[in-house]
């Protein structure tokens, strides 16, 4: 099964030039439950559209989200069983994997969650798929599945190991790694009809694997006691990287561009890292429980959700450069919105004051004068989804954020 405790996991993702000098914060969130949840998702939408996200646990649980975290409601999953990884294809196709060879599906975003004949009972620790019909999973005693269907049926293929399996990623409909105990490490570049083994050079525990795209494709691996081996020709060696940490490191996630980096794990720990992990810096974090999964959100990656023991649920938020105490001057209500909102003073000495908001992409879409303590803003015609905001104050920046339409 899936760890408990000493979990890590290492994330890389992009940011672009126009936030790269933007502060963060990680702040938690109110997940409605306080049962243990293993893994998060949020499905891959345009930037003028609101993500739906996922986190999934003990019993059965799953919780969702369709405004960026802001409120997280319960789905019935149709299972007591844990649900160890949530995975979707695109905005509608998800699967999630779990103890006793349970695997889920959904093709209406998560409205319905149907159960699929998996053909084992053994814990399903990992699921993965490249489009909306190719997949794998794996888990327990070298347990390796496999579906071209969208799992309607799902196939048994031989591991030749009998470790747990703990991730499975794919690079293409025929090329995917699978890792696990003892540092197996297993490849396989023809859809599964073999899998071979390859030499990791360690024998501790692996948890998980990417591939990464910043780096020409190169899979990385992480596991017990810190470790992170790397791969730059397809596996046939394997070579140490510094994690900075004698804990386990669980789950390793890349986006392509700058891999800024993160590394998340047991007593709320978060690390961040601006050079692919050669250094690792301590971020402040509001929980003390363990971290379990983390994913970012496109575009731009610029928000991500860790989730973990009791139900936390941990939201990366920017700043956009502003320092924290800059940040009371002025309060956005309600947000999300349906596109009308107010923005208040608690400071009616400002003078010269206006608030600049911004798409996505950078483009500046209003540029309106504060007059009053209070000043309410439309931007109900624009397109769902993310925007930030600048309040700028004889001409320094007052305070900043994001605002999400979501209705």
């Amino acid at each position: 099964m899936r760890p408990t405790k000493e979990i890590f996991l290492l994330l890389s993702f992009f940011v672009t030039a126009n936030i790269l000098s933007a502060q963060y914060s990680w702040n938690q969130q109110v997940s409605g439950t306080t049962n243990n949840l293993y893994s998060v998702f949020f499905t891959r939408s345009s930037f003028d559209a609101a993500q739906d996200g996922f986190a999934v646990g003990t019993a059965g649980t799953i919780r969702t989200t369709s405004d960026f975290g802001a409120t997280w409601t319960g789905q019935l999953s149709g299972t007591t069983e844990t649900l160890y990884e949530v995975f979707f294809a695109n905005d509608s196709a998800g699967w999630i994997s779990g103890a006793n060879g349970t695997i889920l599906h959904t093709t209406n975003t998560g409205s319905t969650w149907i159960p699929q004949i998996s053909g084992t009972t053994q814990v399903l620790s990992c699921i993965y798929f490249n489009s909306a019909t190719n997949g794998f999973a794996c888990g327990d005693d070298g347990t390796i599945l496999a579906t071209v269907n969208g799992g309607i049926t799902w196939m048994s293929q031989t591991s030749n190991v009998t470790t747990a399996l703990r991730a499975v990623r794919m690079v293409d409909n025929s090329t995917a790694y699978i890792v696990g105990d003892s540092g197996v490490i297993l490849k396989t570049t023809n859809s599964g009809m073999t899998w071979n083994v390859q030499n990791s050079n360690i024998s501790s525990a692996l948890y998980s694997i990417t591939i990464e795209p910043c780096f020409n494709n190169r899979a990385i691996a992480s596991g017990d006691g810190g470790v992170i081996i790397q791969t730059t020709n397809g596996g046939a060696t394997w070579s140490p990287e510094t994690s900075g940490t004698g804990n386990s490191l669980h789950w390793i996630i890349a986006y392509n561009s700058l891999c800024y980096g993160f590394a998340v794990g047991e007593n709320g720990t978060i690390l961040a890292s601006t050079d692919h992990g050669a250094t690792w810096n301590v971020n402040t974090t509001p929980t003390t429980n363990a971290l379990h999964s983390v994913i970012m959100t496109v575009p731009l990656d610029l928000f991500g959700w860790a989730v973990g023991d009791g139900g936390v649920i941990l939201s990366l938020q920017w700043s956009l450069g502003i320092h924290e105490e800059e940040r009371n001057a002025f309060t956005v209500s309600p947000n999300p919105s349906n596109g009308k909102f107010s923005i208040e003073s608690v400071d009616a000495a400002f003078e010269d004051v206006h608030v600049e908001l911004f798409d996505m992409l950078g483009n500046k879409i209003i540029n309106v004068p504060l007059t009053a303590v209070r000043t309410d803003v439309d931007l109900s015609g624009n397109a769902q989804g993310v925007y930030f905001y600048r309040i700028m104050s004889e001409g320094k920046i007052s305070s900043s954020g994001k605002v999400v339409i979501s209705e």
